[in-house]
């Protein structure tokens, strides 16, 4: 088991990740996900991280332990139509007054061979960047899949990603 060290100057934090190793993050960064990332219920604390200056993803970072971290991208960037309907509890949930101050990232998955990226545009991650809250919102209906080829040259494609 890895262990993370934190160490409190002023308002900043130091973090492990697996990715960066020890970085430096603002505390008022810290987002909470107060009941957890399917399959990590324990873990409560992500950051997002940059990933790079040229690309759309960023990295959900857990800040309690190293090994955890989740590739995520903007739906829209190559879903342009993708639409989750939020309730009102969706809303207090994550203190806020309106879908304006709700944020929606997709978790990508990214094996060996890149063009067959995809994204679970079944479990997003609703943010509110306002208050540091967010929860992973599962759809209920099989309007999308969880397994959403990011990069197709053919919409056909789409049918063998389930």
């Amino acid at each position: 088991m890895v262990s993370v060290r934190f160490y409190f100057l002023g308002v900043t934090l130091q973090i492990n990740t697996l990715r960066f190793g020890t970085i430096e993050i603002d505390k008022s960064e810290i987002i909470i996900v107060p009941e957890g990332i399917i399959g990590f219920p324990d873990i409560k604390r992500y950051v997002i991280l940059d990933m790079g200056r040229d690309t759309p993803f960023k990295l959900f970072q857990a800040v309690d332990e190293p090994t955890v971290g989740f590739v995520i991208i903007d739906p829209i960037l190559f879903k342009p139509d993708y639409k989750v309907k939020i309730r009102r509890e969706d809303l207090y949930s994550l203190s806020a007054e309106n879908l304006n101050e709700i944020v929606t990232a997709v978790i990508v998955t990214i094996p060996e061979d890149l063009y067959k990226m995809t994204a679970n545009l079944r479990g997003p991650l609703l943010m509110n960047l306002k208050s540091r809250l967010a929860k992973q919102h599962v759809l209920t209906d099989d309007t999308y899949t969880t397994r959403y080829w990011i990069i197709t040259h053919d919409e056909s494609a789409q049918v063998g990603a389930a």
